[in-house]
């Protein structure tokens, strides 16, 4: 049987100060994290650090004198998968990553693809026509062009600036 020490700290680690102690939620965290690793120690099993679930996607916003553009990275997900909607000033992705066949001649150890739904919310400028937004899904990548409207692209005004 092994024998493990009361102390929320180990022999070489650092000692904790008196004011990351006097935090339970911060002792609650530290102490569920330390089940957790040494479960994974105990199983031989990898990092729980990379065991991440499906994040929000990595999104490009760009702006030209005609329009709002919104790149969005969603590899291995088909469009289908995916919503786009408005709401008030913004844009809305949505999608779900899902498994679609499972293998079950196989026995895996360890599986890393990530599987999950996301959102992300992103706000966008005044002056564009979201009732003329076209959007396009392409090897993995969404692009969403969003016109500007004729008053919004009038009020482009450059200002010049002096050199003393």
């Amino acid at each position: 049987m092994v024998m493990r020490s009361m102390m929320p700290w180990s022999r070489g680690e650092r000692r904790p100060d008196r004011g990351e102690l006097s935090d339970p939620f911060e002792a609650l965290h530290r102490g569920m994290n330390q089940v957790l690793e040494s479960f994974r120690h105990d199983f031989d099993l990898p990092s729980l650090a990379s065991w991440e679930p499906v994040s929000a996607p990595s999104v490009d916003v760009s702006e030209t004198n005609e329009a709002v553009e919104v790149s969005a990275e969603l590899p291995g997900m088909d469009a289908k998968n995916v919503e786009l909607s408005f709401q008030g000033s913004s844009l809305v992705i949505k999608g779900e990553k899902t498994e679609e066949k499972e293998s079950k001649e196989k026995d895996f150890h360890v599986r890393e693809r990530r599987f999950g739904s996301f959102h992300r919310i992103i706000p966008l400028p005044q002056g564009v026509d979201v009732e003329k937004a076209k959007a396009e899904y392409e090897k993995g990548v969404l692009h969403v062009t969003i016109p500007k409207t004729s008053e919004a692209k009038q009020q482009r005004r450059k200002i010049d600036i002096k050199a003393k």
